[in-house]
């Protein structure tokens, strides 16, 4: 169960996309805490650990976008800062 202290790390913002696989939640993108920048940041929350941990910036910021946890991390298009369609996607390596 996420717990209060489990927020602390976690991000913050709206237009992410969240993704379950590898038996942990994962976060990517969004608009950085309603600033109106899509964010190459990401998070991922271990609840065995009850612990977020930074993930590598993306190549990109994207807000509004899908993601899938297949092995990997894999996000797809959403919007950039500019509010252009993004038709490009990344592929994030595996995390421990």
């Amino acid at each position: 169960m996420i717990s209060d202290q489990s927020l602390t790390g976690a991000p913050l913002g709206t237009g992410y996309s969240a993704a379950w696989g590898n038996g942990q939640v994962w976060i990517t993108g969004g608009d950085g805490a309603g600033q109106g920048s899509a964010t190459a940041l990401g998070a991922r929350y271990d609840p065995g650990q009850d612990a977020w941990a930074k993930l590598p910036a993306m190549a990109q910021g994207r807000s509004r976008h899908a993601s899938a946890v297949i092995g990997t991390l894999l996000v797809w298009g959403g919007e950039s800062s500019s509010g252009n369609t993004l038709d490009t996607g990344q592929r994030l390596p595996p995390m421990p």
